[in-house]
């Protein structure tokens, strides 16, 4: 399929801004030596490659054309819904309006809101969905993950057999889902990529 492309051929590269520079640069000239036409899509604000970047801030400021942007979104069926999540990224306190109204946002003790996320996460993954966690400090985490890792050996009944100490003062065994905060290209994985943080890119 890749060869066949040619003079004909659109090829519209989504989320471009993720895109390291030097994956970047292979590509745009695979491309050029087929005649291929190239378009760019990308937002701006978007979290940028875990590898080095920074190209297509440069692309953006060379070209000779004006930018097309897309101001409608259709990720939600709520037209209220789409405003806020635009006034959310532009850091606009109005968009806590709709969230508050539709009880989106929840107070409470640190334990009681721990609590309620554990319980969240816990029952999501129980039934097979692709769910995780988030914390605004370590600290948090370390305790989030040390009651997931107890759940999980409790329920699996089964010795842990050998255990690696992690950064944080826990241990990791077989069957222990790891999210690291570190890009390590030295740590190869099974498929030919890398250890990197999924949350970086």
């Amino acid at each position: 399929m890749v060869l066949q492309i040619d003079q004909n051929t659109l090829v519209i590269i989504d989320e471009h801004v993720k895109v390291g520079n030097l994956k970047r640069l292979r590509l745009l000239q695979f491309l050029a030596t087929r005649d291929a036409t190239i378009r760019c899509l990308g937002d701006p604000k978007q979290l940028p490659s875990i590898e080095a970047g920074g190209a297509h801030t440069d692309m953006n400021d060379a070209t000779n054309t004006h930018n097309l942007t897309l101001d409608h979104v259709v990720r939600f069926t709520s037209p209220a819904e789409a405003s806020a999540s635009l006034f959310l990224r532009e850091g606009d306190p109005a968009a806590l309006g709709f969230y508050l109204d539709h009880r989106r946002i929840h107070s409470g003790s640190h334990a009681t809101t721990h609590d309620d996320a554990y319980i969240g996460w816990i029952a999501d993954h129980s039934s097979g969905r692709d769910t995780i966690m988030l914390a605004p400090t370590h600290d948090i985490v370390r305790e989030l993950n040390q009651r997931a890792r107890a759940d999980r050996i409790a329920r699996a009944g089964t010795s842990l057999g050998s255990e690696c100490a992690l950064a944080d003062g826990l241990c990791a065994s077989v069957g222990d889902t790891i999210a690291t905060r570190r890009n390590d290209p030295r740590l190869r994985l099974a498929d030919g990529d890398w250890v990197r943080n999924v949350t970086g890119g």
